[in-house]
């Protein structure tokens, strides 16, 4: 699995079941590390998005798993156009190891919900 999902369980996740605010690092995509520390209360429905929270060691917290799934150049596009060119270059190793990342864990067959975007 990706590094950040035993942070994810200890920081966020688990003191979040038991009632208290957990907490998770921003990731500055920029700086390439870690970027600030963000606090999230309790609440009764928590959304977490990204790349690693598909991830199998995270079902144990998981209610749905959700995908969302696009052609891979109108990915690339749109990320592009968001991102500008500073991650251009970065596109190619990031999607190939996006791409294993997904194979790895069984992703997308053990979403509950599945949509395609265009």
């Amino acid at each position: 699995g990706l590094p950040l999902v035993p942070g994810v369980l200890a920081r966020l996740l688990e003191p979040l079941a038991a009632g208290r605010p957990g907490s998770y690092r921003e990731w500055d995509w920029i700086g390439g590390g870690p970027g600030d520390d963000r606090t999230v209360q309790p609440a009764p429905l928590l959304i977490v998005e990204g790349l690693g929270t598909g991830a199998r060691r995270l079902r144990g917290w998981t209610t749905a798993l959700v995908w969302i799934d696009a052609d891979p150049e109108h990915r690339r596009v749109r990320a592009l156009d968001r991102d500008g060119d500073y991650f251009r270059a970065q596109w190619a190793p990031w999607a190939a190891s996006e791409t294993a990342y997904f194979e790895t864990e069984g992703l997308p067959g053990r979403a509950d919900l599945h949509f395609w975007t265009g």
